[in-house]
């Protein structure tokens, strides 16, 4: 497969924020990649389409990213590779603190995330959306009998963020429903988790009411560089096969970048 110039897209992003950070700034990177969720059951040839299952190529985007960053020189201790059931809510808002903590300002926070996506009814403020839904991630211990158990809405990532001005973060996202970067393949397993019903998150009484869609510009977030994984909210992310693997596209091209085929 031609890797070349979608790999040689994702080096200038990456090359971009690497280089907007100071001399002598380190580079910490945080990976998730979850193939198995709680509450979901493996995916099997002949299954139906429209229904959420494990994936099976997340982990595997997981593990090449964090061969090519530890391969590149990128801080990523076993502590900050989360994999299937390490990769819980909490689990992965602990990495984000502790490699904060960790880092210095004007250093570069790499994170990447493998695993399904999906939406949810706006349930509490901001009530933002311009479709009334909030886009989300899911981590393993995501409950669809509880939709606020076990994932992070954009709102929420959006205040993380925030929280991280200090750094250059580059976040790299390949799930459905996340808006970026296009690419299509053919009809396979896809990285679509749901859509639920929200619940409250009274963590979200602090978020200020106008980081919905319409505000969010490039100038927002001077301090972070977005790839992510489709066009738009409403597109979905496909699993293909690569070299004899299952892999989402944007992650197998950015372990590409990392190593150098940019």
């Amino acid at each position: 497969m031609a890797a070349r110039p979608r790999a040689l897209a994702a080096g200038l992003l990456l090359t971009a924020a690497l280089g907007a950070g100071s001399a002598g700034a380190a580079s910490l990177g945080l990976v998730v990649g979850i193939n198995d969720y709680a509450a979901y059951p493996e995916y099997r040839d002949g299954m139906p389409f429209g229904v959420a299952y494990d994936l099976m190529g997340a982990r595997n985007d997981a593990e090449r990213i964090a061969e090519a960053m530890r391969d590149t020189g990128i801080d990523l201790p076993d502590r900050r590779l989360l994999l299937d059931g390490q990769a819980t809510e909490a689990a992965f808002l602990a990495a984000w603190a502790a490699m904060l903590d960790e880092a210095q300002p004007g250093d570069t926070l790499i994170v990447t995330f493998a695993g399904h996506g999906a939406q949810e009814t706006e349930a509490s403020p901001p009530f933002d959306e311009a479709d009334g839904r909030d886009e989300i991630i899911m981590f393993h211990d995501f409950d669809p009998q509880r939709p606020g158990t076990g994932r992070l809405t954009d709102d929420e990532l959006r205040v993380l963020l925030e929280g991280a001005s200090e750094y250059n973060v580059v976040w790299v996202m390949d799930a459905c429903h996340s808006g970026g970067l296009t690419r299509s393949a053919a009809r396979t397993l896809s990285r679509f988790g749901g859509l639920f019903e929200g619940l409250p998150d009274p963590a979200l009484s602090d978020v200020p009411l106008d980081l919905g869609d319409g505000a969010a510009d490039d100038e927002s977030l001077p301090h972070v560089t977005q790839i992510l994984a489709t066009a738009s909210e409403d597109l979905l992310v496909d699993e293909i096969e690569i070299d004899g693997e299952m892999h989402g596209a944007l992650s197998w091209y950015f372990a590409e970048a990392l190593s150098g085929s940019a």
